[in-house]
């Protein structure tokens, strides 16, 4: 007999920025799977309008998706508000968006360090900003951020990034206490999980090696204790707990989702 938990979902409502593809998209279909409604936004139209099809073949729910950049205020407003209004409210968002730039600190230019800043801690403001107002009254309302293990330890060939990731595990923990008790802050730090960006990682090394082989060689140079990468899929599972009731206990939690990396 197979038992499963009912992470209590059904019908309730939930924004994911960067929905479209990788983490984004996986922790969508874990809360479609569970009944819930995952809305999103995606700075790429045409991989929203691929995503959107994708999920009304599979799951056949209304589902409320917009084009937006989370650095750009005024289209995020707009997205967002859309989302709200037709939604009748949401439950809580998971902040998946983002991008990395890699370099050591002094190889980055100001204008680097400006586009990481505004991208992993304004567009986590600016997703909050917009849709918290939007937040339903009846329930406590849930904030799920996927940040980095670099947020501790910085990745010097990623200095930006890791300096960047280190500031939101900062901001998190005071959004923790201010929205305490109407919502909760949890925090996954992730540490290397199978998407595209691995895939492009790979074709800019130039490796000779196949995927497969250099995500081995990979798997060792960064000590990961489990001998693999993780899936998405693994990622959206644990986001789709912290967004149940059942983590309703938990807030200012931060996750290491990284194959052991953080003690090895």
């Amino acid at each position: 007999m197979e038992l499963t938990m009912d992470l209590q979902l059904a019908n309730k409502h939930f924004v994911i920025s960067g929905i479209s593809k990788g983490i984004g998209r996986s922790v969508a279909f874990e809360i479609m799977q569970e009944g819930g409604f995952a809305h999103g936004i995606s700075r790429n139209e045409d991989d929203l309008k691929k995503f959107g099809m994708e999920c009304e073949s599979l799951f056949a729910r209304t589902q409320y998706l917009s084009s937006a950049d989370i650095r750009d205020r005024a289209s995020l407003k707009e997205s967002l508000d859309y989302i709200g209004d037709l939604s009748g409210g949401i439950h809580g968002i998971v902040h998946c968006a983002g991008f990395g730039s890699r370099g050591r600190i002094l190889d980055f230019s100001i204008k680097d360090w400006e586009e990481q800043f505004q991208v992993k801690v304004l567009g986590l403001l600016n997703m909050l900003e917009f849709s918290l107002p939007w937040f339903k009254e009846d329930s406590i309302g849930k904030v799920v951020i996927l940040n980095g293990i670099t947020a501790n330890k910085p990745e010097f060939e990623m200095a930006a990034v890791s300096a960047c990731r280190a500031s939101v595990s900062n901001l998190a923990k005071s959004l923790a206490h201010d929205l305490a008790p109407k919502a909760t802050v949890n925090v996954i730090n992730l540490g290397p999980i199978i998407t595209s960006r691995q895939l492009d990682q790979w074709k800019r090394s130039g490796s000779k090696i196949p995927f497969e082989d250099w995500l081995s060689w990979e798997t060792k140079r960064r000590g990961v204790l489990l001998n693999r990468f993780g899936r998405p899929e693994e990622v959206a599972a644990l986001a789709a707990y912290l967004l149940s009731p059942l983590s309703n206990y938990m807030t200012g939690s931060f996750i290491s989702f990284d194959g052991g990396i953080s003690v090895s």
